[in-house]
């Protein structure tokens, strides 16, 4: 019985003995284990800290001129760069053309200034001297798509006085046997040197004119033109900016 017992206790301190060394191997591997993590881990971190102050490094040293600034950065920094760099020179760009516009709108500005007190000073002048007599100095008819057209007419007057006066124009479509007034807007204008008579209208179905009367008033004064009705083609206008405020023959 005692030599049993004595086997079972020498059996249970073997079994005993054989588990704590597998324990202790399993520790071992699983320290071994963790040490690599670490080690990799380790290795990640430093790899970009190095990477990150070489980039400072090189950034410093382009600031002082030594290296090139796209030297160093990723292909998205480098793009970055470069759109940066090409606003910069855009907007330099627009800020320059901007202060060149500035100047030639001032001196436009100044030398318009210029030419009405020349203007104003030979309108005394003639005042003085007993004034312009009411003219027409130009007309134009301009044909439209959608059977429109375009009157232009300019007039000219200068009273003795050198006051404004009121100006009402009248314009008539003839042909053999009828006659068409065209309704103006505005009816009256004002006159003081130039005035230009600007408007359209829609021709009247199945009417032929064959000339058009222009009738004006102002000041006491009366004159009357008839012309011929001579229209070109029909102008095609892809953008209708309005009636022209050009002088007539002067051109679009």
């Amino acid at each position: 019985m005692n030599s049993l017992n004595r086997k079972f206790r020498q059996q249970g301190i073997s079994h005993q003995r054989g588990s704590a060394q597998q324990i202790l191997v399993l520790f071992v591997i699983a320290l071994a284990l963790v040490a690599m993590v670490m080690a990799v881990f380790g290795y990640k971190i430093g790899h970009k800290q190095g990477l990150r102050k070489g980039v400072s490094l090189q950034t410093v040293q382009a600031q002082d001129g030594s290296e090139d600034p796209l030297q160093g950065m990723t292909v998205n920094e480098a793009k970055l760069k470069q759109q940066l760099d090409s606003a910069v020179k855009e907007r330099d760009i627009s800020l320059s053309n901007l202060e060149t516009l500035r100047e030639q709108n001032e001196e436009l500005t100044t030398k318009n200034l210029q030419l009405a007190q020349v203007n104003e000073l030979f309108k005394k002048k003639l005042a003085k001297d007993g004034g312009i007599p009411l003219e027409i100095l130009g007309s134009e008819i301009l044909a439209l798509p959608d059977n429109t057209y375009e009157y232009r007419f300019d007039v000219a007057m200068i009273a003795s006085s050198g006051s404004t006066m009121n100006m009402a124009p009248k314009m008539t479509l003839l042909n053999a046997t009828s006659m068409v007034q065209i309704p103006l807007k505005p009816a009256i204008y004002e006159i003081k040197d130039v005035e230009r008579i600007r408007g359209r209208f829609v021709m009247p179905k199945d009417f032929v004119p064959k000339q058009i009367k222009l009738e004006i008033n102002a000041g006491g004064e009366r004159v009357e033109q008839l012309y011929n009705w001579q229209v070109g083609e029909v102008v095609a206008q892809r953008e209708d900016k309005g009636v022209s405020e050009r002088p007539v023959g002067a051109g679009e």
